[in-house]
């Protein structure tokens, strides 16, 4: 993919296959939710008109998740650009807008985080002076500390950061009610697809049935209230 000469930042869809998505997490039936979790990621970048690369295990490299990530950041740059947006496909809430705002951030040479709940990152920018390979690489990847232990690197590196909001990603059952508590910032596809992992096909029927959600929400559609688990 040649370098756009307008913006010269490119966006890395950290993506899985859903069979090895289905390895990693436990989602029982999850394919068909990582399937959409990952055109819908895919859309959302597209719609921001960034180049972007789509990261899947094939074009991973590394022994270590860590290894595997870093590796990757430094291949765009040695492709030529000089901003890298990473995210994942697992945070249903991520739009176009904040992958524009961090590019923004970017151009005025601050690094861009945004933390999800499970202490780690659904989002990541930064420019070619940021990225020390070696120290990035040793972050402790993949454990509940990794926000601290990237902003305490960033603050010993002595670089600006920008946060953008807290947001969640799926990585089990569990995180499934998360899409129902923000139901009106998840894809409605999506949105079908938890239900029926959550409540089996008779969930799926229901929210299909009902455009405006209100079987699933008490009080009326002017008075939002908490969601309503069948």
């Amino acid at each position: 993919m040649e370098v756009s000469t307008l913006y010269n930042t490119v966006v890395l869809v950290f993506a899985l296959s859903p069979e090895e998505e289905m390895h990693n997490k436990p989602i029982p039936k999850g394919t068909p939710l990582f399937e959409q979790l990952t055109a819908h990621t895919l859309k959302i970048v597209q719609k921001t008109g960034f180049p972007y690369i789509h990261v899947n295990e094939q074009a991973q490299s590394g022994i270590t998740f860590g290894e595997r990530f870093t590796n990757s950041i430094q291949k765009a740059f040695d492709q030529g650009y000089d901003q890298v947006i990473t995210i994942g496909n697992d945070t249903p809430e991520l739009s176009a807008a904040h992958i524009l705002e961090a590019h923004h951030r970017l151009k005025a040479n601050q690094l861009v985080l945004g933390p999800s709940t499970d202490g780690g990152f659904y989002l990541m920018g930064l420019c070619r002076s940021h990225f020390d390979r070696a120290k990035f690489e040793a972050l402790p990847w993949q454990t509940a500390v990794l926000t601290n232990a990237l902003l305490a690197l960033v603050s010993a590196l002595n670089l600006k950061t920008y946060k953008l909001p807290v947001l969640f990603d799926i990585d089990c059952t569990a995180d499934l009610k998360r899409c129902i508590a923000a139901m009106d910032r998840i894809p409605e596809i999506i949105l079908q697809l938890v239900f029926y992992l959550l409540q089996g096909a008779k969930g799926t029927e229901l929210f299909v049935a009902s455009k405006n959600y209100s079987f699933v929400r008490k009080g009326a559609s002017h008075n939002r209230g908490s969601p309503v688990l069948f």
